[in-house]
């Protein structure tokens, strides 16, 4: 498995999870009358998702192509702001480890704040025009998988009668009956 479909995979199993609970939380007043009134279902995403990759592999593909392009054309920019601050931060590094012992210890701890302003300057810049940028473009592209996925469940649930699906891993108790995920992957036609 490649980094792009483990990406993919901690990326949805962390949105998912984060909905599922949101969803939990914001229903807990209601979830009584919920479960009196409709049912609800679960899904093993961790196991769907697996068999999603090998039913996506084409598209996915696609998409890690596309995504590793994008890369490729903003790095330039982005290596153009931090590439001087880089070469800053490595003299101000080698500067304090050749006066490290001759410092004194208020200006060995005014030299260490200043390396870490320095880092973090980089990180930042770093975070908000290179990894949110690719994460946004990432999420873009797997936006039409996620989107048939959420599609199959939403037509099982409303098949099945069910009112509220949750990933299996927030389920505490839980009936076999209420297990959509082997409805879901013959859905997808995924053994």
């Amino acid at each position: 498995m490649n980094n792009y479909s483990r990406g993919f995979i901690g990326f949805t199993h962390r949105i998912l999870l984060t909905v599922s609970m949101g969803l939990l939380l914001t229903t807990t007043p209601s979830f009584g009358a919920t479960q009196e009134t409709g049912k609800v279902g679960v899904v093993d995403m961790s196991k769907v998702r697996k068999q999603l990759l090998e039913w996506k592999k084409t598209e996915l593909k696609k998409a890690e192509v596309t995504l590793q392009a994008f890369i490729e054309q903003i790095r330039p920019e982005v290596q153009k702001e931090v590439g001087p601050m880089q070469l800053d931060l490595k003299k101000t590094i080698e500067t304090y480890n050749k006066q490290f012992k001759s410092l004194s210890q208020a200006a060995n701890k005014s030299k260490t704040d200043e390396i870490n302003k320095k880092k973090e300057a980089i990180d930042k810049i770093v975070n908000e025009k290179y990894n949110r940028v690719v994460a946004e473009k990432d999420n873009e592209l797997l936006k039409p998988i996620n989107n048939d996925l959420d599609a199959v469940i939403s037509s099982i649930a409303q098949k099945e009668g069910f009112t509220l699906v949750l990933d299996k891993t927030v389920q505490i108790y839980g009936t076999p009956e209420h297990d959509l995920t082997f409805k879901v992957l013959n859905e997808m036609n995924i053994k």
